[in-house]
């Protein structure tokens, strides 16, 4: 079981939309739901923490309720697993789509 994942980009990858930094992201939950909770450190600024709870509502559906720094309404994206990576699709407001993709890694 996953419970938690650290993604880097910048010099040594590609930079993102958040710029270079690190990403770690906890989880957890009761069943039927996961709880990410994002700590990031973005070209080399303070911390930021997030957290959201992501219910999966229908089949490759999930809705993400964020609840940290504050509430703010929910959102729906889709998913998908193909065994070795985990694609997911969401609406991030104004017309935009946000596609994500991990790979699962073993040793």
């Amino acid at each position: 079981m996953l419970t938690s994942f650290t993604a880097y980009s910048g010099p040594n990858g590609s930079s993102t939309s958040l710029g270079q930094g690190q990403v770690t992201v906890g989880i957890g939950g009761a069943q039927g739901q996961i709880d990410f909770q994002v700590v990031a450190v973005v070209d080399n600024q303070a911390p930021t923490r997030s957290g959201q709870i992501a219910t999966i509502t229908g089949p490759n559906q999930l809705t993400f309720k964020p609840y940290c720094p504050q509430a703010a309404p929910s959102s729906a994206a889709s998913y998908y697993f193909d065994g070795s990576t985990l694609w997911l699709r969401a609406d991030g407001g104004n017309g935009l789509v946000v596609d994500e993709q991990y790979s699962l890694m073993t040793n």
